[in-house]
């Protein structure tokens, strides 16, 4: 999650990393660390309600 954070996850034009951008990235990048390790695990990102909107949750650096 940090590095999604950091500017790895999907910016918008201003550079913010929205919610659903950051629950995107750690979904791919789970496996891939896991698989790293020899194990197998996959990240599952949820929402509270059915009605998912996205918000920004950082701003990536520069």
């Amino acid at each position: 999650m940090r590095e999604g954070l950091g500017g790895r996850a999907a910016k918008d034009a201003e550079g913010r990393i929205s919610a659903l951008a950051l629950g995107e990235y750690v979904s791919r990048r789970v496996p891939e660390l896991a698989g790293e390790k020899q194990h197998r695990r996959n990240a599952v990102f949820r929402s509270a309600t059915s009605d998912l909107r996205s918000f920004p949750m950082s701003i990536a650096p520069r």
